[in-house]
């Protein structure tokens, strides 16, 4: 996590190397070369500076996205970009970037769905790169998501549609189920190395599902909304506090609401409180710097994804001047 992947990407160690060559593009072997893309895709090289640009194209949200990745590498991750504090200007220049990509269907939040797949190649076995606006309750973000298919395509739809079934049949008939693996390498990588999550995504899983579903929610409801709609359900009062909290807060009020009505949340699903309790710890790990999220999607601000890539940087440096 941010930036701290650099030792890998730098190593030249044999089985380094292999795995490399299984994970990534050729462009992308060498740890300089990350450098060197960020470079000629963002503005100045910089998150910041791409998001307070006039100029866009589809090489820049593919910037961003690596760029997203280094900071909190993921095998499956939703990437969202905090916009809140960008001048209205600049997140109108976005959307109207976003709105030049070719539109596709999407499964996730909004489904407004746009593709930046031309020229894509970054991770082996992902030629997809879904960008979506998404303008939450709690802040207008810039979603990123790598998949393994381009939708509209003849050979995307298959996979796309037996993916669909991973995620969604499955887990209602079988009890389980987690889409395609694009990439065995990462997949494998991310069950060991801590600096890699398995998934990280804002799209819910079962028990949460059938948990928004039941309360009113959809796609787009964030744990805040859902804290205070769980405070009128459960405890028949509105509490105002909520919608001043931060994340270490709300992250710490659910804890108590799950304790409060543990046996409901039981009988609505088994597997609920265990997907509640993965909200608390993405809560705490959030503390004060995001005050919000929909599920365990990965939220960043430009600055802090920025830092990551100095962290990056300056391993790179020291690594090649000792």
């Amino acid at each position: 996590m941010d930036g701290n992947v650099a030792g890998f990407l730098f190593s030249t160690n044999k089985y380094d190397v292999a795995e490399k060559a299984k994970i990534f593009e050729k462009d992308f072997q060498h740890a300089a070369n990350w450098l060197a893309f960020f470079r000629k895709n963002l503005t100045g090289g910089s998150v910041v500076q791409q998001l307070h640009s006039s100029y866009w194209c589809a090489a820049c949200f593919q910037g961003l996205f690596v760029a997203c990745w280094l900071h909190h590498p993921t095998e499956k991750g939703t990437y969202m970009i905090d916009l809140s504090r960008l001048p209205g200007p600049h997140i109108l220049n976005i959307q109207h970037a976003i709105s030049g990509l070719p539109s596709r269907p999407s499964s996730h939040m909004s489904g407004k769905g746009h593709s930046a797949s031309s020229g894509w190649k970054f991770l082996k076995g992902y030629s997809e790169l879904l960008i979506q606006f998404e303008a939450t309750s709690a802040a207008p973000s810039l979603l990123l998501k790598v998949e393994g298919h381009q939708l509209w395509s003849l050979m995307g739809f298959c996979p796309h549609a037996i993916g669909y079934v991973k995620k969604e049949w499955m887990p209602k008939r079988l009890g389980g189920g987690s889409g395609l693996t694009a990439n065995s390498a990462l997949k494998s990588m991310a069950r060991t190395d801590p600096r890699i999550e398995s998934r990280a995504a804002e799209n819910f899983e079962e028990a949460y599902k059938k948990f928004i579903k039941l309360v009113g929610g959809n796609k787009s409801m964030t744990i805040r909304q859902l804290i205070q709609t769980m405070h009128e359900r459960f405890e028949g009062e509105v509490d105002d506090s909520v919608s001043t909290m931060d994340a270490g807060q709300l992250g710490h009020r659910l804890s108590v609401l799950m304790i409060a009505h543990r046996e409901k949340l039981v009988e609505i699903h088994p597997q609920l409180l265990s997907d509640l309790q993965g909200m608390v710890i993405a809560l705490r790990q959030d503390a004060k710097q995001i005050t919000d999220r929909v599920f365990k999607e990965v939220r960043a601000t430009g600055e802090a994804i920025d830092a990551s890539i100095a962290n990056f940087s300056s391993f790179i440096h020291q690594a090649q001047t000792s």
